[in-house]
């Protein structure tokens, strides 16, 4: 059987094509024949040269995308010398006398591969007279048929890599030795290379079933493709490609839900994840290891719950200030058929987890640092716990508040029993007692008079239990006693005392913004104020999540895209004290 040669020359049409260029024609054609081995896929190229022009130089270019030229043979004898100006696709051919001798003749022989079959392969040579190209011929070379599968199938494995079983039935019309095994560019699916093959296959003949497992990243493609090159080793062992042809498959579904059961429990004991929103008083619940596989069930007690797939997020609202839910996850996980992967088998798995919703943010143990050397000076805060604290410092450093109101609290109550005492000499003695129990750092006392402001004579160590004043006011003061405890409290020795506000009072202030809020990837924030300062993001369980700082202008990006979805407090502190709070929300 001799496969077919399609040769397209048009020598009128080059006529009028390089009339219009060069105003000229040559006495030249191109011609090319099957090789000897009766294949379409390797050929023996020629050419006729009658005309006078010094013709010097031929090059030889492949305009085929993938195709190229393998087991090249000239004769050296023929005074011929070859340059490779693309490797395997473009060659230079030149002649020791100078110039093409006038003649027809055989000029050299190839072979082609790592193309389909299906199409035909266009060759141009180019005609050259000092490095002018003078004329450009063409031809199609083709091949009818190149190789078939048969029996295949297209399956997934269960750790979602698939396997291709088929039979190759060589239709190349020459005895293949081994195939070679190519992809699309840019695809890498398959491990191996090449197909061994116990025997020489001869034309028509088929192999044994062929197995060839391939990477489960190919899912990303929604099909897959096999191409093949039968190879055939020549005499002297040079291993030629004589045709190429490729086959696609659509991927077939694939269900990789069904885990060992080991694997399932690993997935539900990883848990799941509870984001509380303070402004829409929501949880939102995702579960940290489950997939599309899972339905799972989520129940909050006394609330309700609903069902979604192990890759979803669940909400659910109508929370409460401080309330603490129990929440559970129940999941079964099943095959793309809706079945259950488990049936007798421990089907269902349930893990449960107590979470507590306060939108106070209140308390950051984080803020505590007992060492700070706080002011000695009494310029009274309320505490968002209710408790009056010396001042912002003691509240936030040693009591770890992250909010307060300046003054003291309402309806504070003494703590402390103090007497007077005036002796002869008219010095006033003042002895106390404090409520047991409580470590202090030290006891202030305070006169003045009557109607007036409160003035500190001095700072007492805890373990003192009275002070005699030296130089009371005449004709009459007033005295008390206040005892600093190790978080910062204020006791006092009078019920509702009247907190005397320093002149440094720090405004809370109003206005600034957030945007986009609700967002997902970043936000603008924008103080109220025209200055650097320093920001801190609280989550809502009051852990700090981020730090940073404005430009001159009150201004900065955050970039929150790798921040959990929830509700968060961006705060400005100026020294300890908070003077400006917004909240955000991100979105999953």
């Amino acid at each position: 059987m001799r496969f077919a040669l399609l040769i397209l020359l048009s020598i009128g049409w080059y006529s009028r094509y390089y009339q219009q260029l060069y105003a000229q024609e040559l006495q030249t054609t191109v011609f090319a024949q099957p090789g000897d081995d009766q294949t379409a896929c390797c050929f023996t190229l020629g050419y006729t040269h009658t005309d006078d022009r010094p013709i010097d130089g031929l090059e030889v270019r492949l305009a085929h995308p993938t195709a190229r030229f393998s087991a090249i043979r000239y004769p050296l004898a023929g005074d011929w010398r070859m340059t490779e100006l693309d490797q395997g696709r473009h060659l230079r051919w030149t002649h020791l006398a100078e110039r093409l001798p006038l003649a027809e003749t055989d000029w050299f022989d190839f072979c082609l591969e790592a193309w389909n079959t299906r199409d035909s392969v266009t060759l141009l040579v180019d005609w050259f007279a000092s490095n002018t190209r003078l004329k450009t011929d063409t031809l199609q070379l083709g091949c009818t048929s190149c190789w078939q599968p048969q029996a295949d199938s297209l399956f997934c494995n269960a750790d979602g890599s698939y396997t291709y079983d088929f039979i190759f039935r060589n239709e190349s019309g020459f005895t293949v030795d081994f195939l070679s095994i190519f992809e699309t560019p840019g695809e890498d699916y398959i491990a191996q290379d090449t197909i061994p093959l116990s025997a020489p296959l001869p034309p028509g003949a088929s192999t044994p079933p062929i197995s060839l497992a391939i990477d489960a990243s190919v899912v990303e493609q929604g099909r897959f493709c096999l191409g093949l090159t039968p190879r055939k080793y020549r005499q002297d062992s040079i291993a030629i490609a004589c045709c190429s042809a490729t086959y696609c498959l659509p991927l077939p579904p694939c269900d990789t839900c069904c885990t060992a059961y080991m694997e399932y429990q690993d997935d539900v004991d990883a848990g799941f994840q509870i984001m509380g929103n303070c402004e829409t008083r929501t949880l939102t619940l995702m579960a940290n290891a489950l997939n599309e596989c899972d339905r799972v069930h989520y129940t909050i007690v006394g609330l309700g719950g609903g069902t979604v797939d192990g890759n979803e997020t669940f909400e659910i609202g109508g929370l409460m200030d401080e309330v603490e839910c129990r929440v559970c996850m129940e999941v079964t996980r099943e095959n793309l058929s809706g079945e259950n992967c488990y049936a007798g088998e421990g089907e269902n798995l349930v893990i449960c987890q107590s979470y507590y919703f306060n939108c106070d943010f209140c308390f950051e143990e984080n803020n505590i640092d007992l060492e700070n050397e706080c002011p000695v000076i009494v310029d009274a805060v309320c505490g968002c716990d209710e408790m009056t604290y010396l001042n912002a410092c003691t509240a936030f450093n040693w009591g770890g508040l992250n909010f307060w109101n300046q003054g003291c609290c309402p309806g504070t109550i003494a703590q402390i029993d103090l007497d007077t005492t005036i002796t002869p000499q008219g010095f006033v003695i003042l002895r106390w007692t404090a409520t047991p129990g409580t470590i202090l750092r030290y006891f202030l006392v305070q006169r003045r008079a009557p109607g007036g402001v409160w003035f500190t004579l001095n700072q007492l160590p805890p373990q003192q239990t009275t002070y005699t004043d030296n130089t009371p006011l005449q004709p009459s003061g007033e005295y008390r006693l206040l005892a600093v405890t190790e978080s910062g409290k204020l006791w006092f020795s009078e019920d509702n005392p009247d907190c005397v506000v320093s002149t440094n009072e720090v405004q809370v202030l109003a206005g600034g913004r957030v945007w986009p809020n609700p967002g997902r990837d970043w936000i603008e924030v924008e103080l109220p104020v025209a200055a650097q300062s320093d920001l801190q993001v609280y989550g809502v369980m009051g852990q700090l999540i981020h730090q940073a700082r404005t430009d001159r202008q009150g201004k900065t990006r955050l970039q929150v895209h790798t921040w959990p979805p929830g509700t968060y407090w961006i705060i400005m502190r100026q020294g300890p004290q908070r003077i400006w709070r917004q909240a955000f929300v991100r979105q999953p």
